[in-house]
């Protein structure tokens, strides 16, 4: 249980670091998928 906060800022960091990366290679942002993935779903 101590780890659980430091996992969930590592996720967190790990999660930045792979979204800006997709987005320097497909040239979309990673977290407007995930917008426009969810505005699809509850719509």
């Amino acid at each position: 249980m101590r780890l659980q906060m430091s996992d969930t800022v590592i996720g967190i960091v790990i999660y930045f670091l792979f979204s800006t990366l997709l987005e320097l290679i497909t040239g979309k942002s990673f977290i407007k998928l995930i917008i426009y993935f969810f505005k699809n779903i509850f719509s």
